[in-house]
């Protein structure tokens, strides 16, 4: 290779390892799922807390159709990542799922349940929720 053509391949290396480093990493929205059971009168998520990231959405499941729940966030911005949309919802047909997360929190900010039920039990308040990746 000639100076000249070595020297035109580094400038394209380098505009092309430049235009790499200034796109943003896009990390496409999911649907994630948890499932919600109750053993001996004491609830459980699983996962707990479910993992999120903004745009994603959460279909919570009994895993019966005849079993129905409710969830509810605290209807603020720092208490409900799905804020300036519903903040609660409940089973039907033992599923629920959620609207976009909308929350741009950093990573690891957490939302706990303000309440939540599987068919007759209420559920104890602690860490069960969702928490953004």
């Amino acid at each position: 290779m000639t100076l000249r053509q070595c020297s035109v391949a580094v400038i394209v290396g380098l505009c092309v390892l430049g235009f790499c480093l200034a796109c943003k990493h896009h990390v496409s929205a999911a649907a994630r799922t948890a499932s919600l059971s109750v053993t001996n009168g004491a609830c459980a998520q699983s996962p707990n807390p479910v993992p999120v990231s903004n745009g994603d959405t959460v279909t919570w499941s009994t895993g019966s159709a005849t079993t129905g729940c409710s969830i509810s966030f605290t209807n603020t911005q720092a208490g409900c990542p799905f804020y300036g949309g519903n903040c609660s919802y409940t089973c039907t047909n033992g599923t629920v799922t959620s609207d976009q997360v909308t929350s741009t929190a950093p990573t690891a900010t957490q939302y706990q349940f303000s309440s939540w039920s599987i068919g007759n039990t209420n559920c104890s308040i602690g860490s069960d929720g969702l928490v953004m990746r």
